[in-house]
C-alpha cells in the first residue's frame, strides 16, 4: 500500500515538492530467518558505503530518525522512530527481497508493493510485528542500519547519536545530520544547521496552533486573575502533529493580561512537555502574546532581535495564528520562551538560579525573597547569592566596591542591557524595575540579565541613556562610579554600531508586509486606531537611534 504525503501527516515549513510513492509494511516474525550476510567494516562511520556501486537493484538508506519528537506523526500523539528505504537501483524490486537490520538484531524481511526505481519505503521502527513496522527500535545514542537485497549487501548506515528531531541520511551530495529530515520526500541539499528553533523563529515564520479545551477547564482558565494564573489540561495540534495532553494557563499583568475568553485576546503559555517527554522543535513550552499593548504587532521582534545583535541573550520571535475549540483567537507573537533549552542555547548550562522580577524586585534590602524563582536547584541557594549582591552595594559606591562587584555580576552585560533598553526607549524594563530576568551562571559564578516584556518599546520617547527620574540599583551604582560610568558610554556606541549593522528598517518593512493584513483580520485586536501612526514613530526611532546614543555617548 502506497501512502500519500498528506496520509503521512509530515511536519513541514513552507512548500516542498510531492511525495514519492511510500510503501510501509513488513512481514511478522515468521518471517526473520534469515541468515545474516558478510557485512564490510565501516571504520570512518561515512555514509555509505555499498549503495555507491550503482547496482541496479541497490536499496538504499535514505534518511533515519532516532528520536522522533514531532517531525512525522505516526497516530494522533504518536511519533514513532523510523527508517526510509529508497530504490537508487535501475529495475523494480519485489520487496520480499529486501531485509533490514539494526545494531546485532537478527535480519527482518520486508512485505508490501515492489519498490519501482526512487520510491520510498517508510518503516516504523517501534518493535512491533504488523505491516509498516519493524520489530525493532534505534538507539539515539547511535546505530548502524544494514540493507540486503536477497542475500547480498545493498547498504551500511552508522547513525551518529541523535537529538530529537533530528535525522541522518543522504542530503544531496552529503551525508550527514540534519535539523530538517524529511519521511515521503526527496532530501533536499543539505544546509548549515546548527538549532532546530532555528526554522521555528526564522524571520516570516508562523505557524497555525489549535487548542481544544473542555467547559471544565475553559471555566478553570476563566478564574485567572492578574497574579494568579491556574493551570489547565488541553489538547494541542500543530503543523501536522498532536499532542493529546498540555497544559495551559493565561499569561500577563497590569495592562496586557485578559481573561474572558468568550470576548478577550488571552495570552497563554503552554507546556508541552508536562505530561509527555516529546517536544516540538526542540521547545519544551509555547509562549504566545497577545499584543494588546501593541498595536504595531512588531516592537517584539525588532527589540530582542537589537538584543541579539549586540550580542545578549534574547528570545526569538515568530507569529501564530490561534484557535480554541475552532474558534479563531487571533494572531500572536510567539516568543521564544527562557526555560532549560534556551539556557542551554546561550549559556550552555540550565544548573544556574534563573529568577523573574515584576513590578520592583531588585537589589535591595529586603526584596530578595521578591523574584520568582524559575529554574535552578534551590531556591535557597539562589537567595543567598542575590544576598551577596545586596551586601556588596551596601559598601561605599567607589572603585574598590565596584571591583567586588564585578566578581558578582557581568557588569559590562548587565549595562549594555542599560543601553538597549534606552535605545529601543523601553520604559517597562530594568528601568523600573520591572520585566527582566536575572540567571545566574555557574560557569562564571556572575548574574546576567535577560530581558522581558518588550512590547511597549520604540515610541515612547524614555528612558534617556542618562536618566535620573528611574535609578534601579546597578545602573545607579554605575552612574556614581567614574570607571563604570565611562563603560556605559561604550556601551552606548556598541549599541549603536550594532543598530548600523543591521537591517533594521528592512526588517521592518518586512514584519509590515508578514503582520499588517493579520492585524486587521484580527477579531480580537485591540488599539487598531494607532496602528499606523505607531508605525511611523517606530520607523522614525530606526532611522535616528545610531545618532541619538552617540550624541548621548559620555
Amino acid at each position: 500500500m502506497f501512502f500519500s504525503r498528506a496520509a503521512l501527516s509530515i511536519l513541514l515549513v513552507g512548500c516542498a515538492p510531492s511525495a514519492p510513492n511510500i510503501d510501509v509494511s513488513l512481514g511478522g516474525p515468521e518471517d526473520t530467518g534469515i541468515v545474516e550476510p558478510e557485512v564490510p567494516d565501516n571504520p570512518t562511520g561515512e555514509l555509505p558505503m555499498l549503495c555507491e556501486l550503482l547496482l541496479d537493484d541497490a536499496i538504499c538508506v535514505n534518511e533515519v530518525q532516532a528520536k522522533n519528537d514531532s517531525t512525522i506523526q505516526q497516530d494522533p500523539g504518536v511519533f514513532s522512530d523510523w527508517i526510509e528505504l529508497r530504490n537508487d537501483g535501475s529495475t523494480t524490486v519485489a520487496m520480499d527481497r529486501i531485509s533490514v537490520q539494526v545494531g546485532d538484531s537478527e535480519f527482518h524481511r520486508l512485505e508490501g508493493q515492489p519498490l519501482e526505481p526512487g520510491d520510498l519505503v517508510l518503516l516504523w521502527a517501534d518493535g512491533e510485528y504488523a505491516p509498516g513496522h519493524v520489530p525493532f527500535s534505534i538507539s539515539s545514542d547511535g546505530e548502524v542500519v544494514r540493507v540486503i537485497v536477497d542475500d547480498r549487501p545493498s547498504d551500511e548506515a552508522v547513525i551518529p547519536p541523535l537529538e530529537g528531531d533530528w535525522g541522518f541520511g543522504r542530503y544531496g551530495e552529503v551525508d550527514t545530520t540534519s535539523c530538517k529530515p524529511s519521511p515521503g520526500l526527496p532530501n533536499e541539499p543539505a544546509a548549515p544547521c546548527t538549532d532546530l528553533r532555528d526554522m521555528v523563529f526564522a524571520l516570516g515564520a508562523i505557524h497555525e496552533f489549535r487548542l481544544t479545551i473542555d467547559q471544565t477547564n475553559w471555566d478553570l482558565l476563566e478564574t485567572s486573575e492578574t497574579f494568579v494564573h491556574p493551570k489547565a489540561i488541553a489538547s494541542m495540534s500543530f503543523d501536522g502533529g498532536e499532542f493529546p495532553l498540555v497544559e495551559v494557563n493565561l499569561k500577563g499583568g497590569y495592562g496586557s493580561f485578559r481573561s474572558d475568553l468568550d470576548s478577550q485576546k488571552a495570552g497563554f503559555k503552554i507546556d508541552l512537555n508536562k505530561y509527555d517527554s516529546h517536544r516540538w522543535r526542540g521547545l519544551k513550552k509555547l509562549t504566545l502574546n497577545n499584543m494588546v499593548q501593541d498595536p504595531t504587532f512588531v516592537h517584539e521582534y525588532l527589540t530582542y532581535f537589537l538584543y541579539r545583535q549586540a550580542g545578549l541573550p534574547a528570545p526569538r520571535v515568530a507569529y501564530a495564528k490561534l484557535y480554541v475549540n475552532e474558534v479563531y483567537f487571533g494572531f500572536y507573537a510567539f516568543i521564544e520562551t527562557v526555560d532549560e533549552p534556551f539556557l542551554d542555547l546561550w549559556y550552555g548550562n540550565s544548573d544556574g538560579h534563573l529568577f523573574e522580577s515584576a513590578y520592583g524586585p531588585d537589589f535591595d534590602v529586603g526584596e530578595e525573597w521578591s523574584f520568582d524563582y524559575d529554574n535552578g536547584p534551590d531556591h535557597q541557594a539562589g537567595v543567598d547569592t542575590i544576598l551577596e549582591v545586596i551586601s556588596t552595594l551596601n559598601r561605599p559606591w567607589d572603585e574598590a566596591t565596584y571591583a567586588q562587584l564585578q566578581t558578582q555580576v557581568d557588569m559590562d552585560q548587565w549595562m549594555l542591557n542599560m543601553a538597549i533598553e534606552s535605545a529601543v526607549w523601553h520604559w517597562d524594563g530594568y528601568w523600573t524595575e520591572n520585566n527582566y530576568r536575572m540567571y545566574h551562571d555557574p560557569a562564571t559564578d556572575l548574574y546576567t540579565i535577560i530581558p522581558h516584556g518588550t512590547d511597549q518599546t520604540w515610541v515612547d520617547g524614555n528612558p534617556n541613556p542618562y536618566d535620573s527620574s528611574t535609578r534601579p540599583r546597578l545602573y545607579d551604582f554605575c552612574m556614581n562610579v567614574p570607571s563604570c560610568r565611562t563603560m556605559y558610554g561604550q556601551k552606548l556606541l556598541d549599541v549603536a554600531d550594532a543598530m548600523d549593522g543591521a537591517p533594521f528598517e528592512g526588517h521592518l518593512d518586512a514584519l509590515i508586509a508578514i503582520t499588517e493584513p493579520e492585524f486587521y483580520a484580527d477579531p480580537r485586536a485591540e488599539e487598531t486606531g494607532n496602528h499606523s501612526s505607531q508605525l511611523s514613530s517606530t520607523r522614525t526611532r530606526i532611522q535616528t537611534v545610531a545618532e541619538a546614543l552617540r550624541a548621548a555617548a559620555q
